[in-house]
């Protein structure tokens, strides 16, 4: 067990406390059983680490342990080896073929609107098309995210697209030198930045200047979304 006198790093921007410490150095102690998602879980239920919405701040706590970990402070159960079962590939329907071509002016498929993916029917349509036709395939994102259908307003759903935004990851050198942040304003700014994880024109859609206005779009409208799915404020 690592020595309790060294400085402890603080959790997302905020300064750990004596109490706080005791009760991490005594759960991962008596707890070694438990997986390291589970300690985080556990943890972040005892000392409240949530976010505005409520949520546990799992992942976060996660890395913050092994950060500890890492600078001999603690010392944390083996990483458990992943199931060697394969997850259940994802079905190509009907749905997810690509359909006549569409091109030509934007104005021609306006308004363009993004859907908030809720459905068990669009999440499985978004993961096929994200499978079929990104180059990246369809992965399960780490922490919290948002999905939308791109479609143009017609007498019946086109689809011509897909977007993904999810959380951000803890350190990322070409985005921190850009931003000019330390690691204390980080952690304090950083729940209030998305990356965008996915962006996919579906291969026979050719309008012209469709990903500019698409972009356009979903920088006014995820503010917004990820303020009443995450409780995330906009200072």
């Amino acid at each position: 067990m690592g020595d309790s006198h060294r400085v402890f790093p603080s959790f997302c921007g905020t300064e750990v406390s004596c109490e706080q410490r005791a009760t991490i150095m005594q759960i991962v102690e008596c707890y070694g059983g438990l997986t390291r998602t589970e300690l985080a879980s556990t943890l972040c239920e005892l000392l409240d680490w949530t976010r505005a919405n409520g949520k546990l701040k799992t992942v976060e706590c996660r890395q913050f342990l092994e950060q500890l970990e890492h600078e001999g402070l603690l010392r944390l159960p083996e990483k458990r080896r992943r199931s060697t079962r394969r997850a259940k590939p994802i079905a190509f329907t009907e749905a997810g073929e690509c359909r006549q071509a569409l091109q030509g002016p934007l104005k021609d498929y306006r308004p363009i609107t993004l859907t908030l993916v809720n459905s068990a029917d669009d999440r499985a349509l978004w993961k096929e098309l994200i499978e079929r036709y990104h180059y990246l395939g369809y992965r399960l994102p780490f922490g919290a995210h948002l999905r939308y259908l791109i479609q143009a307003v017609r007498a019946e759903r086109v689809v011509l697209g897909c977007l993904q935004f999810s959380s951000p990851a803890w350190r990322m050198a070409p985005r921190d030198r850009w931003i000019g942040w330390n690691d204390e304003v980080r952690g304090r700014r950083l729940q209030h930045i998305v990356d965008n994880s996915r962006f996919l024109v579906l291969p026979h859609v050719r309008i012209d200047n469709l990903a500019t206005h698409v972009l356009s779009l979903a920088a006014r409208q995820v503010v917004d979304d990820w303020q009443a799915s995450y409780g995330t404020s906009r200072c």
